[in-house]
């Protein structure tokens, strides 16, 4: 649990999980549910009554590699500078580098120093894609979209040919 001696989390009907490390505290009550993981024991216990008042995670991350919370019923992993690495929000919204995601988008990766790279693979080595995926070809060195009955090169606009290939 990187470094964590214990991490906290709680499920409620809004389906929210709160993490702190050690120098957060959880200001809000924990209700009956709550789970409570402990590496050093490896053991996961859960509250059987309500739980009041503040607590604490006991030992820090190393190099503020998470840092998990807050009462937006979010998931956000902070790199340790102003930018966060990840942030979920509560509509499942994905954030890379920002804690705004766009609304009108599942995922929004943000950078001014570094790009996406999509995986890289022959697009026969997917026996079923779905429609809409979208690869980098080894082999032909191009992205290339699934659109539902074929592969399309997005270096020239065509279909490829895997006529004479297995698979797709």
């Amino acid at each position: 649990m990187l470094g964590l001696q214990q991490a906290f989390a709680q499920v409620t009907p809004i389906r929210a999980v709160r993490i702190a490390d050690a120098s957060s505290s959880f200001i809000t009550n924990l209700s009956v549910g709550t789970l409570i993981y402990n590496v050093g024991n490896h053991m996961l216990y859960q509250a059987t009554s309500e739980i009041t008042g503040t607590y604490s995670i006991a030992t820090a991350l190393a190099g503020g590699k998470l840092a998990v919370f807050g009462d937006g019923h979010s998931l956000d992993a902070d790199n340790g500078s102003v930018t966060d690495a990840l942030y979920i929000d509560a509509e499942g919204d994905v954030g890379v580098g920002t804690v705004s995601p766009n609304t009108s988008a599942i995922l929004e990766i943000n950078s001014t120093s570094k790009g996406f790279l999509v995986p890289r693979l022959s697009t026969t080595a997917i026996d079923t894609p779905a429609a809409g995926m979208v690869v980098f070809s080894t082999d032909i060195d191009c992205l290339c979209f699934y659109n539902g009955s074929g592969w399309i090169d997005l270096c020239t606009g065509l279909d490829l040919d895997l006529s004479s290939t297995s698979g797709n």
